[in-house]
């Protein structure tokens, strides 16, 4: 994920999300990880900029997740609004994955 949004820092990678992640522009975000995968034990996705979200975007947080569980890297969302732990609630997806800002 190596792009103007991601900063590496020692064995962590923090990557700022898209502030829309909905079926009109998941594709572009997924096939930037897809092709940029960082090298780091700890992945923290900001979802501060988020504005907009739907079923695409849950779908793409799980491939993710999904991926860097078969690496064995730590993914940790960061910053993450009541509106996108509600949908996270709704699909019932693990809450370990959010940390920072207002999720303590």
């Amino acid at each position: 994920m190596k792009n103007e949004a991601c900063s590496q820092q020692s064995d962590s990678t923090a990557v700022e999300l898209p502030s829309s992640l909905t079926i009109f522009d998941v594709k572009d975000f997924h096939l930037m990880c897809q092709n940029n995968w960082p090298d780091s034990k700890r992945i923290n996705l900001d979802c501060q900029a988020i504005t907009d979200f739907d079923g695409a975007g849950i779908q793409l947080l799980i491939w993710l997740f999904i991926k860097a569980r078969r690496q064995q890297v730590e993914l940790v969302l960061i910053n993450v609004s009541e509106s996108v732990k509600t949908a996270l609630l709704m699909y019932q997806l693990p809450f370990q994955w959010l940390k920072g800002g207002d999720n303590d």
